[in-house]
């Protein structure tokens, strides 16, 4: 079966699709961030986890939009790993060109995320290249 699947472990009749994907070859949940990255048909995808599964506190909101964010552009993306930098979480993915392979490094944003200003901009934003 084709895309994401939830439910509950050992309890196969509450699963259902949550996503409806092809070709999903990674996915990882930033719980920190309440996100969830999915790597499907070459492209990486970032949802807001409320989105996916709504809970009964939660009310829809701005802060958590129904659409992905496609966080590699137009670019295929060949795999992607989540870790922690100086205390900073970060996503880094690959991309090739050629025989060249291209790292990109993004660092969500929390108050561009949950509801900061512009937050529906971006949700990885772009620093000014002197941030680097």
């Amino acid at each position: 079966a084709e895309g994401i699947w939830i439910g509950f472990r050992r309890d196969s009749s509450s699963m259902r699709r949550v996503l409806h994907l092809k070709s999903v070859t990674q996915c990882t949940m930033l719980d920190d961030f309440g996100l969830f990255l999915v790597l499907a048909d070459k492209q990486l995808f970032a949802y807001h986890i409320e989105a996916l599964v709504p809970t009964p506190q939660s009310n829809p909101s701005p802060s958590a939009p129904q659409t992905p964010q496609k966080l590699s552009g137009n670019k295929e993306v060949q795999f992607f790993s989540v870790g922690k930098s100086s205390e900073r979480t970060v996503v880094i993915y690959m991309r090739k060109r050629g025989s060249d392979s291209y790292f990109h490094v993004l660092e969500p944003v929390l108050d561009r995320i949950h509801g900061g200003p512009r937050a529906t901009s971006r949700f990885f934003p772009r620093p000014p290249k002197q941030e680097w």
